[in-house]
């Protein structure tokens, strides 16, 4: 009898172990975009757990102690309408595992789940949604220290699709144990880790990350900044997309000057047509005409770089994309115009960050990679954040 049992709790530890394994399995393969708003719906079904983040979920799901009720949570996931259908697939494929593992049939499965009477226990329109974290950053002037230091504020838009603007910015707090005038770089990784963290408490699937900058910052490799990700400092490229928008478009004398208007036609052009890349380059002959909606700045030179990007400004340009890497400037060129030839533009950012995402982690292994240098500037007149009006004095 005591060596029944003791072969008994050998073969729950065995499960038990497996099942952990699976579960890792599962986390693994999702984007850390994919484990918050997974995170966030499991919690519907899961009460009490509101503060619970997206490892203890996953603890509590692999303690059920009822095969029925694990399995149940899962089907009921698959069947969700706000989960995603790479998600969908990566839940679906546990529970094939977790059958196996458990020894459940097609049979018993099936009769478990057809007892399920309600799939959603909420209404989501999370398809239908674009969130943005705006975040205006400039270079402090008054630096004493050699590390460069930043003033920073950041808001959070809602937009549903159908909507071409809105002027529901909710401005973010800064964590209080790091606000102050300026920040460091440091300063920022924990201030993003928290307000990446607000935007989707508030609902922010389909996060879009935006900067707001002028000057030599337009040029930073913004989607290579870090946060802490589930406890891992993580690359925000990893899991966003994030587009540099220009402060001085924002601008009273750019938006009273002729250049203004044009940038609104070019941009509703640009929405309804695919993105030709056959013709384009950076002569002002070529910038003027009202059909060029977007500029190619790959540049042998800094120098180049920067005077190619300010025409875009000059001529209302809605879209430019680019790379830091000036030795690679023929290559990158024609990377860029085979990535961008005939998508639409609700297409880009998907395009863009899938480069970025291909790069390595470390800059050394493959430097020439395109991924580490890709600029991205896509400029939407219609989303006018609340500092469109200010100066850099009134930024707090």
């Amino acid at each position: 009898m005591t060596k029944i049992a003791s072969i008994s709790v050998e073969n729950s530890f065995v499960k038990s172990k497996t099942k952990i394994n699976i579960f890792t399995e599962l986390k693994n393969k999702l984007s850390g975009q994919q484990q918050s708003e997974l995170n966030r719906i499991i919690k519907s079904y899961l009460p009490d757990n509101d503060n619970a983040n997206f490892e203890k979920i996953i603890d509590k799901i692999i303690n059920i102690r009822d095969d029925k009720d694990l399995l149940r949570i899962l089907f009921r996931l698959t069947q969700d309408s706000r989960i995603n259908s790479d998600t969908r697939s990566y839940i679906e494929q546990t529970i094939q595992e977790l059958k196996k593992l458990l020894n459940i049939t097609d049979t018993d499965y099936n009769a478990w789940t057809a007892e399920i009477t309600e799939i959603n226990p909420e209404p989501d329109n999370r398809e239908n949604i674009n969130n943005y974290l705006c975040i205006k950053i400039e270079e402090s002037k008054s630096q004493v220290n050699t590390s460069p230091e930043y003033k920073f504020a950041a808001w959070f838009l809602q937009l549903n699709i159908s909507q071409s603007q809105g002027n529901n910015y909710i401005p973010l707090p800064v964590d209080s144990s790091v606000s102050k005038d300026v920040y460091t770089q440091k300063d920022i990784t924990n201030i993003l880790t928290k307000i990446i963290e607000d935007c989707h408490e508030r609902g922010g699937a389909n996060l879009n990350i935006e900067f707001f900058t002028n000057g030599k910052l337009l040029y930073t490799n913004f989607e290579s900044w870090e946060y802490n990700c589930f406890d891992s400092l993580t690359q925000l490229k990893r899991v966003y997309f994030v587009n540099v928008r220009s402060l001085m478009r924002l601008e009273n004398r750019y938006r009273n000057q002729p250049v203004y208007q044009q940038w609104k036609s070019r941009w509703e052009s640009l929405k309804k047509t695919s993105i030709d890349t056959q013709t384009v380059n950076n002569s002002e002959s070529y910038l003027c005409q009202e059909t060029t909606l977007w500029s190619n700045l790959c540049a042998s030179t800094q120098e180049d770089l920067e005077q190619f990007f300010k025409r875009s400004l000059k001529y209302g340009i809605p879209l430019a994309v680019g790379s830091r890497c000036h030795a690679q400037e023929a290559i990158h060129r024609t990377q860029i115009n085979t990535l961008l030839q005939g998508i639409q533009i609700n297409q880009l950012s998907t395009k863009v960050q899938e480069v970025r995402r291909q790069s390595p982690d470390n800059l050394e292994d493959e430097p020439e990679h395109l991924g580490h240098h890709l600029l991205c500037f896509l400029e939407d007149p219609n989303r006018m954040p609340p500092f469109h009006y200010l100066t850099s004095q009134h930024l707090g």
